[in-house]
This record gives C-alpha cells, sequence and structure tokens, in this order.
C-alpha cells in the first residue's frame, strides 16, 4: 500500500484557515492579508474551493470590522486575488458584496473597491 502525503501547497490553505483566528486575535492582520495575497496568486490551484470560501469569509469580516485604513486596502487586495485567480465561491458571495458595499461608500477605498474585478 502506498501512502501518499500531502505536498506543502496542498496543506497551507488548511494551516492558514485554522490559524486566522489566532492572527487576528494578536492583531497581525495586515501580515496575515499579504501572506493571504501570495497565497492565492501563487498557489490557486491547490487551494480547494472550501479552503477559498473560509479565506473570503474571514477577509471580509476583517475588512468590514476594522478601523485601520491598511487592513481595508490589504483585504480588497485579497478579494480581488480571489476574483483573479481563483473562482469566488457561491457561499460566500454574500460576504463579498456586503464588504464592497460597506467600502464602496468610503472615498479613500471607492476606486479600489470598483476595480475588483
Amino acid at each position: 500500500m502506498v501512502k501518499t502525503s500531502l505536498t506543502f501547497e496542498e496543506e497551507i490553505g488548511i494551516f492558514l484557515l485554522e490559524w486566522i483566528p489566532e492572527i487576528v486575535h494578536a492583531h497581525k492582520e495586515n501580515d496575515l492579508l499579504a501572506l493571504l495575497v501570495n497565497v492565492i496568486k501563487f498557489n490557486a490551484c491547490y487551494l480547494e474551493e472550501e479552503i477559498i470560501s473560509g479565506f473570503v469569509q474571514h477577509t471580509c469580516v476583517i475588512c468590514t470590522s476594522q478601523k485601520t485604513e491598511a487592513n481595508i486596502e490589504v483585504s480588497l487586495r485579497v478579494l480581488d486575488a480571489v476574483v483573479c485567480y481563483s473562482c469566488l465561491p457561491v457561499d460566500s458571495l454574500h460576504h463579498f458584496i456586503t464588504a464592497l458595499c460597506r467600502t464602496v461608500n468610503v472615498v479613500r477605498f471607492c476606486q479600489t473597491s470598483w476595480k475588483v474585478k
């Protein structure tokens, strides 16, 4: 019997998804979101729909609950990376639209929100 193990690319999504609450609790959202942008850009084919959905939902919560402009800006970059490099899961569509509706009404993020493809 051959035992196959998951590669790093296949495990990183699960690992990050499980650690998001702890990272947010430690107030390191900006670093997490920047990492998510790169993981999605370069490993989207290894991320399952449930992982992408979790990333989108957590990112939208961070985006709508944060007051720091840096976190909101990076959150929008994560959402843009999901749309550009992966498929937006149907179950996260409500969170996605809600976050964009909130940020499009902020002058600083209006153009960025409109450009999320």
